[in-house]
């Protein structure tokens, strides 16, 4: 551990309570809209192969398909909670009528970030995840044990809110098995 990380945390903290002091966007126009979609293990390494190759292609055509809502891709940061406009650098701020699409598989940053999520949707702001695989539940063997675990808490976090969209149906099938042995 370094010497300077519980300081961070400290720092990540208090600049998290602020970014809740300014959490609603009450300056923004009522027929403004923002479409925040989570793009947090892209932004940090962006191999172009599987998740994130997904993740772009997706993205690419939300940006394509001309909807009533601005686009704003956003990422989780360490020791901060909240997420973090990824042209301004700045945290968001959010208004009736957003909607959040946690389209990468943020898996560190999503189940630190779900007081931040829960206030999202108390709003009335749909939050939905894209599930790609569930390859560290059915295949451990093939993961990291850290991933498998994050893996285990980010599934278990995201389905407390809106929904959820399967990358196949393969997937959208293994997931409602995975909801139904939880419910066991």
């Amino acid at each position: 551990m370094n010497i300077l990380t519980p300081f961070r945390v400290i720092l990540g903290t208090v600049k998290g309570l602020l970014n809740y002091a300014r959490f609603v966007d009450s300056s923004r126009l009522q027929d403004e809209h923002y479409l925040f979609v989570d793009v947090t293990e892209v932004r940090i390494c962006n191999s172009g192969t599987g998740v994130p190759r997904v993740t772009n292609n997706i993205l690419q055509n939300l940006y394509e398909c001309n909807l009533p809502y601005k686009i704003i891709e956003v990422y989780g940061k360490s020791h901060f909670e909240g997420f973090i406009d990824c042209k301004t650098d700045k945290p968001i701020r959010v208004a009736k009528g957003d909607f959040f699409f946690g389209l990468d598989f943020s898996k560190f940053q999503i189940p630190k970030n779900k007081k931040y999520l829960d206030k999202m949707y108390a709003l009335g702001i749909p939050v939905w995840f894209f599930v790609h695989d569930l390859i560290p539940y059915y295949y451990p063997q093939y993961c990291t044990e850290s991933v498998v675990e994050a893996f285990n808490k980010w599934l278990k976090t995201i389905v407390h809110y809106t929904g959820f969209i399967a990358h196949s149906e393969t997937t959208m099938n293994e997931t409602i098995n995975w909801l139904h042995d939880q419910q066991k």
